[in-house]
This record gives C-alpha cells, structure tokens and sequence, in this order.
C-alpha cells in the first residue's frame, strides 16, 4: 500500500511539472540562463577614511530598548526591519561595532544620524585630462548649416538622387581621346610611347610595336616592326587588354576613438571606423561603432554596430547588411541584395539590462556588499541608397546607447541593514556617420571618384555619484525604542562629460 501511495505522489508531482512547464511563456524556454558576475574585493587602500581622534570604548549593556531596564540575554528582540534576534547576540554585535568605530573617532552614541564615513580615491585630474582630449576631438564649424553632414549628405536628399541618376555615357569622341599606357608583365615590356596615335581627323592610327617578342594568344609580336593594323580584331582585343594597365581603387578609411575613466572604479569608451572602397566599377563602403564601459573591473559591451553597402556594376547588384550587438548579443540584424538600385531606411531600439559587478568592501567595522548593473537602451538608425550603373553609394548609420548604473547593497549582520545609492550615467552617445561616393567623368574623358565623408557625435558620460550605505539600529531605551545610525560610502562621484560636436567634415576628388 505504502509503494503505491508513492508512486501516485510521484505521478502528481510529474504532472504537476509539466503542467507548470506547459503554462510558462515560450520565450522563458528560450532564454539563455547566465552565470552571475564573479565577486571582486576593493581593498581599503581605495578610499579615504574619515577618520577622527579616537574615542574611549564603551559597551552597551544588555538592556530592554524601551525601558532601560537590564534584560536576559535569551529575550528575543524584534528590530524595525522585522528581524527578531536574542539580545545577548544582538548587543555582542552591537559592541563590536562600536568598539571598531571608537578606533576611528566615531561613536553609535554620537548624535549624528548621518555619517559620511569614507570615500573612494577618484583621479580628478585624470579625468579631467580624458574630458579635454574627448572634446578636442569634437569641433564645431563656423557655419554649421553649410556643413556636408547638414547638406549633400542628408538622407533625404540622397534617397532620391543616388537611386535615379543616370549611368555614365562616354561623349562622342572619347575613343579618340584614350590613352592607353602598355604594360606588360615582367621580364617583356614594350617601351613605345604611344600604341595609339591621334590622326588629323579624329580616327586612331595604329602606332608600330618594336620590342622583344611578347605573346597574345593565337600569334606572336617580334622587334621586327610589326604593323597592328594587320591583326584581326580579336587579335587587337586581346592586344589592348594586355596592354592596358589595370585601374586601382581608391580606398579612404577613417577611425576615431576616446576613453574615460578607470576600469577598476568607472570606465566609458567609444570607436568608430568609416572606410570607402571605390572603382569605375564598384563602391562600397563598411562602417562600425562600439560603446561600453568598466565597473569594478568588469566589462560591458553596450553597443556595437556594424554596416556593409555595396554597388557593384559588372553585376548590376545592390547589397546592405546591417548589424547590432548589445552585451555580445545579436538583437539586430538585416541583409538584402537586390539587381538594380535600391534605397531603404530603418530604425531599431532594443532595452538592455545586466548585472556586471558584484563588489565586497569594509565601512568602518561593518562588511558591505554591492551589486552594479547597467540598463537602458542601444539601437540604430541607418538609411543608404545604392546605384550599381553608376557605381555610386550612400550610406547614414546612426548607432546610439543610454545607459544608467543601478545597484543594490547587502551587510551579513543583523543589527544593520544596507543600501546602495546609483544615479549615474555610464555612457549616453549618439554617433552619425555619413559618406557619399560616386563616380564622375571629367571634360578629358577621365573617371573620378568624389567622395564625402562626416561624422557628428554627442555624448555624456561618468556623469553622477555611486554610493553605499549602512544603518545599524540603536537602542534608545524609551519610545520609540530605536534610532537608526546611517554611515555612508562614497564609490564615485563627479561632475561629467557632456559634448557633441563634428569627428570630420571632409570632401576628395580623386581620379583612377
């Protein structure tokens, strides 16, 4: 009977499991379960204590904190957060606070509720040293309404005309105009000047080769001045194609990046890198940006966003992929490729959240411990319009963060509680990039690349005050029975970054 009362239990309990399982929301299966940050000692070296003439110790004697009068040590006493404690424990706890104040000039009985006992070491110069380099970085134009970022690179203005401009069509003549400089593969090399000659009526006079011998496929050149006129025109096709010298891409890359702070107490970065890839026939272009941050040593990748455009003309394709990582996770991402021209914009914004540093510490005699996390949000706003016939692109990525610092404290005594105060701001950065290339062709028939590139940034950072704090419950001995003694850590405190201006505002004109 006993067996099969416990497999009906043990029945129930399965039951009951997967019914439990069955009513949880799907996304709670699919979540990913991470391991809590690992627990890091700031040594009392960090701060600076608030230390006094040392005071005379005086125990406590186990008294009722109503009445005055003494007590047992096994009556129990309930304390206002709830917690309900024999006095002996309590006062022996009590006592070794206060001793361990008195050491330090402080005292439970002093009238004071508030202490501020001690704060952490904050480099000030130094920080005030990253904040000048940050905002050197940031520069702001005299006109500013005239800026590229403000004018040929504004989206709206580029959706519409990189998309429908017109291929580029070589003007009459412009066969009469090539200049073909010969070129081929060492150790053959043909010195001639020109294989091309101009005539007076604007028709190609086909020039003499007198080199060593060089080979196109189905016949070969010998120094005995051999007329091109009487190869046949595959001939003279393949001829050109060795000797036409291959067109190099122009490829301009440009990269910021800044820190503040101190990764073992607070830290905030920021990067970006832009770089343009063009041809006659191709651009592209490729942009990142990564933002995050140290507490305690430990790190948080807030952001990082990546994008990829490419217009290419041989294929007649357009091609984007746009990426957002937030805490080394992928929260976004797009891709397309389309055969012709393409424009699209898009903006994306995902809350983040997540625990980073768990801190142990000494206030005074009192253990303290601190957990740190930092939410907000991280998103990305980008637009790009892509021509292949023209081999032209634009490309905007607009990545962003908010982020606040939140905590929440703990003391492993009973005869006092623990907070944690956080109002700071990690990093708030909105960084926009934009660049333009397109290809042109000049008055003498010669391709160029014109290229525009900026860049705007506003951030504020390490911007409010961390602290903890400790109360212990004093006995009054008469109505109400107890006060609280507040004794308060300063983590960080300081004023902030707060900037924005230009990274660049810059316009190339290159010809391949």
């Amino acid at each position: 009977m006993q067996t099969k009362r416990l497999i009906a239990v043990s029945s129930l309990l399965t039951i009951s499991s997967l019914n439990l399982a069955s009513s949880l929301p799907v996304s709670a299966a699919n979540r990913r379960v991470t391991a809590a940050p690992p627990m890091t000692r700031v040594d009392a070296g960090a701060f600076r204590i608030n230390k006094r003439q040392p005071v005379r110790f005086k125990a406590f004697a186990v008294k009722d904190p109503k009445t005055g009068k003494a007590i047992s040590p096994n009556t129990i006493l309930t304390l206002p957060n709830g917690k309900r404690v024999k006095a002996g424990a309590y006062y022996a706890e009590l006592n070794r606070l206060e001793q361990g104040f008195s050491r330090l000039g402080h005292s439970l009985r002093q009238p004071a509720s508030k202490v501020l006992l001690q704060e952490a070491l904050v480099d000030r110069a130094g920080l005030k040293r990253d904040a000048d380099r940050i905002s050197a970085s940031h520069y702001k134009l005299q006109r500013p309404e005239k800026a590229l970022f403000r004018t040929i690179l504004d989206p709206a203005q580029n959706q519409r005309t990189i998309r429908l401009a017109p291929a580029i069509k070589p003007r009459s003549g412009a066969l009469q105009q090539l200049r073909v400089k010969p070129s081929l593969s060492a150790p053959q090399r043909i010195i001639a000047p020109e294989t091309l000659l101009r005539s007076s009526v604007g028709t190609p006079k086909l020039g003499v080769v007198a080199q060593p011998r060089a080979s196109v496929s189905g016949f070969s050149m010998r120094p005995q001045s051999l007329k091109l006129s009487k190869l046949t025109p595959a001939q003279l096709a393949k001829l050109k194609l060795k000797l036409k010298r291959p067109v190099a891409a122009k490829t301009y890359t440009k990269s910021w990046g800044k820190r503040i702070g101190k990764k073992n107490r607070v830290y905030a970065y920021i990067n970006t890198k832009l770089q343009v890839k063009s041809h006659p026939n191709y651009s592209r272009a490729d942009a990142q940006g990564n933002a995050g941050g140290y507490l305690f040593n430990r790190h948080a990748q807030l952001l990082r966003a990546t994008a990829q455009v490419r217009s290419d003309k041989p294929t007649n394709k357009s091609s984007v992929a746009v990426k957002l990582n937030a805490f080394g996770q992928t929260v976004y991402s797009f891709q397309r490729t389309k055969k012709s021209s393409y424009s699209y914009s898009k903006s994306f914004s995902k809350s983040i959240d997540k625990r980073i540093a768990d801190i142990r510490f000494s206030a005074g005699p009192i253990p303290m411990r601190a957990k740190f996390g930092v939410r907000g949000s991280a998103g990305v706003r980008y637009a790009f319009a892509l021509n292949p016939v023209k081999a032209a692109a634009y490309a905007k990525v607009n990545p962003f963060v908010r982020s606040r610092v939140y905590g929440e404290g703990g003391v492993d005594i009973v005869v006092a509680e623990a907070g944690v105060g956080a109002n700071l701001v990690l990093l708030n950065d909105d960084l926009d990039v934009r660049a333009r290339a397109k290809i042109g062709l000049a008055s003498n028939n010669k391709a160029y690349l014109k290229l525009d590139m900026s860049a705007h940034n506003k951030l504020t950072a390490l911007k409010g005050k961390l602290y903890a704090y400790a109360g212990v419950y004093v006995p009054r001995w008469g109505i109400p029975p107890w006060k609280k003694k507040r004794y308060d850590t300063t983590l960080f405190n300081w004023k902030g970054l707060t900037h924005q201006g230009y990274l660049f505002d810059e316009s190339y004109t290159a010809y391949f």
